[in-house]
């Protein structure tokens, strides 16, 4: 499941059958919006909620919306995610190419919100935090020349997750028989899988079906996310007339997609001898224009204006083509080899707790 290093592969692996395994750029986000949304603050204005225009009342739309000036939230992302990468090489048998694909990584990771916003909502920032553990994972790492299958082994996988990020919004609002809102967002995001890779088994050698056990596998592959986020979040109030216990029930949802995405991955392979082990090799990408997405759709219930409760689905994807895998060998020198492609995907369910203040 290591990845050689390929411009002397073939010859080393058919003689000697490969074991192989498997912020930068924090953005800071105006702390004077920050301070200004604070200092302009009137609490009066700030907890005051304006009632709903009535049924009928012609279409309005407004620049801001009251809002709290803080809103704290706490809660759990119940996720299944997949990861890959491939890399190409020439070789002296053909052209060779290395795949790894991880699949059915789960996680119940717990998270964080903090928003702060002017008491109109004429500006704010929004900070999310997440990070907990991946289990039941099932990786596949194969290995062709010429298109034909040479070497293919399975293992398990399991890892760490950590995400977070940081946007700076405004909103927009208004009244179309229900009230609803809008939310441009600028922001900077954050995603890492951490992987670990044990009990490997070998399927494939040589062309050949097999079974055999990898002894010792525990290596290490890390995928690391860092992204310019632009998007729009949004809501629909359903009610109109709040009531005690009852004072809204709506529908919130975001999407973001990423203008610029920066990839890195690092591979510890620790059944390479002949590889360094921090790292044994260096994935790295850079892409401007669709690098990927994030959103997530949810219902909303507020009993009472300080609390609220949220679930729904959320999803992310990231994906990278055309960058460089720099090979890190034991005697300090170093390779180079084309990055075809590295993939995260990862969706699931969310529940989320909110204080308003």
């Amino acid at each position: 499941m290591e990845k050689v290093h390929y411009h002397k592969i073939v010859d080393y692996r058919l003689r000697l059958l490969k074991v192989k395994e498997g912020g930068r750029g924090l953005l800071v986000l105006a702390a004077v919006s920050v301070l200004l949304a604070w200092f302009a603050a009137g609490s009066a204005v700030a907890q005051s909620q304006e009632p709903a225009a009535p049924p009928g009342e012609p279409a309005t739309v407004r620049w801001g919306r009251p809002s709290p000036m803080a809103e704290l939230g706490l809660g759990t992302y119940f996720s299944r995610g997949e990861n890959s990468w491939q890399i190409s090489f020439p070789t002296t048998a053909g052209t060779g190419r290395s795949a790894l694909e991880f699949k059915d990584l789960d996680g119940v990771v717990p998270f964080a919100s903090l928003t702060l916003r002017h008491p109109q909502s004429l500006v704010g920032i929004n900070l999310l935090a997440g990070s907990g553990n991946l289990s039941g994972g099932r990786g596949t790492d194969s290995d062709y020349i010429n298109g034909g299958l040479l070497l293919q082994s399975r293992m398990d996988v399991s890892g760490d997750l950590t995400f977070w990020s940081a946007d700076l919004e405004t909103t927009i609002s208004g009244f179309w028989g229900r009230p609803w809102y809008l939310r441009p967002f600028l922001g900077w995001q954050q995603h890492e899988e951490k992987l670990r890779l044990t009990n490997g088994q070998w399927t494939t050698i040589l062309g050949v079906p097999a079974s055999q056990p990898i002894l010792g596998l525990d290596s290490r592959y890390e995928f690391n996310w860092e992204a310019v986020r632009l998007g729009l979040q949004g809501g629909l109030d359903f009610i109109t007339r709040p009531e005690p216990g009852l004072q809204q029930l709506g529908l919130k949802g975001s999407f973001a997609f990423f203008p610029y995405l920066y990839y890195r991955g690092e591979g510890r392979w620790n059944l390479r001898p002949d590889l360094k082990q921090d790292p044994s090799f260096v994935h790295e990408a850079e892409k401007t224009g669709w690098g990927g997405w994030d959103g997530l759709l949810g219902l909303y219930y507020r009993p009472w204006d300080f609390l609220e409760f949220e679930g729904g689905a959320r999803a992310s994807y990231f994906k990278i083509t055309d960058g460089t895998d720099t090979i890190h060998l034991s005697d300090n020198s170093t390779l180079s080899t084309g990055l075809d492609r590295a993939e995260s995907w990862r969706y699931g369910l969310y529940l989320k707790l909110t204080g308003r203040f």
